[in-house]
């Protein structure tokens, strides 16, 4: 069972590795192709496989906390209206080397 432990552990370390540095050349492909689109006044724009759009949009956040922190709620309503639930993560990072 170690082995078999050990073994998924770092697999599952290299696999979030791999995505990390993924998304990372996402972020910057499309920060690339959004600059090339708005340099040549384009909203859309295809490749031999694959077509983006460019599409912008507003997004409206409410600070509810900050809202709710105002109006000094009760600490009765706060937990008449707070749900609870179990959540579980597998958290994983790079072992720590040990000096020779």
């Amino acid at each position: 069972m170690v082995n078999e432990l050990t073994s998924k552990i770092d697999e599952l370390g290299m696999i979030r590795a791999k995505i990390a540095d993924l998304r990372a050349r996402e972020k910057d492909l499309a920060g690339d192709i959004e600059k090339l689109l708005e340099d040549a006044s384009e909203t859309e724009a295809k490749g031999t496989f694959f077509q983006v759009n460019l599409i912008k949009s507003i997004r409206k956040s409410v600070y509810w906390k900050t809202i709710a922190e105002r109006l000094k709620p009760s600490r009765q309503l706060i937990r008449a209206h707070t749900n609870y639930r179990e959540v579980v993560s597998v958290r994983i990072s790079a072992k720590k080397m040990e000096a020779a």
